[in-house]
């Protein structure tokens, strides 16, 4: 649908349209008097109007093209009402279409209507920003995050009185996130806060979901102070939705409290924060957030001392087709795959284990940092439960080398805590003394010389 006629007005150059409305006047062989004595302005004023020295009335554009046998839509945008509902309609039938078999159909829509408005030299902001949004949101599902982050850019670079806005500011930093750039993903989030605040968009649901998108990259950056910091903007973006009225922010910000709570050590906490948001996702029938919180709560369970593997994969069963349903992106499904492989090892099937990781490798784009190292993880636990402690040891220099370059310090002690639990549950005491030493050496702690 196109925008309002003075939304649309407000997006493009006077000077385009003036020149436009020119051309439109010479077209119907009006002098710059006659379209002056149809439209109600003087002579100088249309001077101004036609040359983009002047903002543009949507009365005025409609005077115009009521008298030179044109429309507004094409006076605005180089476009007629009929292409602007076709383009607008390939891109609304694509995206219901999204999915993962279909990011690439996804993407050649985009494509085309991209090249059509820049053929047509057409003005149509809206259009541009839809086919973007398409576009990143596709290659978002099949993991090219950077071509993502790309558009992504583009999409948020000019400040708009709009929630949409917001939502892909909160895209931009969750692809960074998940590309391992996590300085990047914070910066997404605080650089915009002032600017929210001002174009009073601070107390809407998407605000607060930035701001809990942000606390996650924190989370995965990890270090001791950044979980605490995480948890508390957590708790006061939940604080905030409640006063709001929000229950789908407030839901995301106790999802992340949940996430901060399980990579702090306290399971119990995380467990019970993550029940709360799955009841408040659960009223609003949002099935990929359900599936994505139904993976996280998964892991708590597993968490456990001890693990309740029973629980984790019945969790992990309902949320495996919920992101089918909802057409959840690669990145999801190879993390639920890698969370599975984990509960089935708890329970002692090492092949059904095998196969879930095979599955979240053929899945998990190169450029995903802290999903491919946990996959390291899984395959050194896997290795190390069938003896093969060379094959452990290989996979974890891989794992930790990954999250040690883009400062997941934290994830790298994790790796280490993990795998020397396995150790000592087999008996090997001195290989699961040596990981708990390497753990607090990535903390940064060491021996007083």
């Amino acid at each position: 649908m196109t925008p309002d006629l003075d939304i649309l007005l407000s997006a493009v150059d006077p000077a385009v349209v003036g020149a436009r409305i020119r051309a439109a006047r010479e077209t119907a062989a009006l002098t710059a008097g006659e379209l002056c004595r149809a439209t109600g302005v003087d002579e100088a004023a249309l001077a101004d109007l036609e040359d983009g020295r002047r903002p543009l009335a949507p009365a005025f554009v409609t005077a115009v093209a009521d008298h030179t046998d044109t429309t507004v839509e094409m006076l605005a945008t180089g476009l007629s009402r009929d292409v602007l509902t076709v383009l607008q309609g390939e891109l609304d039938h694509a995206r219901l279409a999204l999915s993962g078999q279909h990011s690439s159909d996804a993407c050649a829509v985009a494509d085309r209507v991209l090249e059509q408005l820049q053929s047509a030299r057409a003005t149509a902001p809206h259009l541009e920003r839809d086919a973007r949004r398409l576009r990143a949101t596709a290659l978002e599902a099949v993991g090219d995050l950077a071509s993502a982050i790309t558009d992504l850019h583009a999409l948020t670079l000019v400040p708009r009185q709009d929630p949409q806005w917001i939502k892909d500011l909160i895209s931009l930093s969750r692809c960074y996130r998940e590309s391992g750039e996590l300085d990047q993903a914070i910066a997404v989030g605080e650089e915009a806060e002032q600017t929210i605040r001002e174009l009073g968009l601070d107390d809407l649901t998407e605000a607060i979901q930035l701001m809990v998108t942000v606390t996650a990259a924190y989370i995965f950056r990890s270090a001791t102070g950044d979980i605490g910091h995480a948890t508390r903007m957590c708790m006061r973006a939940a604080d905030l939705a409640d006063r709001h009225g929000l229950p789908v922010a407030k839901a995301s910000a106790l999802w992340n409290a949940s996430l901060a709570k399980y990579v702090g050590g306290d399971v119990v906490a995380s467990l019970s924060l993550g029940l709360q948001a799955l009841a408040l996702f659960g009223e609003q029938g949002d099935l990929r957030n359900l599936g994505v919180l139904r993976m996280q709560t998964g892991n708590a369970y597993l968490a456990q001392d001890p693990p309740d593997a029973v629980a984790a994969l019945e969790m992990l069963t309902l949320a495996g087709t919920e992101l089918t349903m909802a057409g959840a992106s690669a990145v999801e499904v190879a993390r639920h795959r890698q969370i599975l492989a984990r509960a089935h090892l708890e329970l002692g099937d090492t092949d059904a284990a095998r196969d879930a990781l095979a599955e979240s490798d053929a899945l998990t784009p190169d450029d995903a940092v802290e999903l491919r190292a946990w996959h390291f993880t899984l395959l050194a636990t896997l290795a190390a439960r069938q003896g093969d402690f060379e094959d452990t040891y290989a996979h974890l220099e891989q794992a930790v080398l990954m999250l040690t370059a883009c400062g997941a310090d934290g994830d790298a002690a994790q790796v280490w805590f993990r795998v020397a639990s396995v150790f000592a549950d087999l008996d090997e005491l001195e290989l699961a003394a040596d990981a708990y030493r390497r753990a607090a050496v990535s903390q940064g702690l060491r021996p007083r010389s």
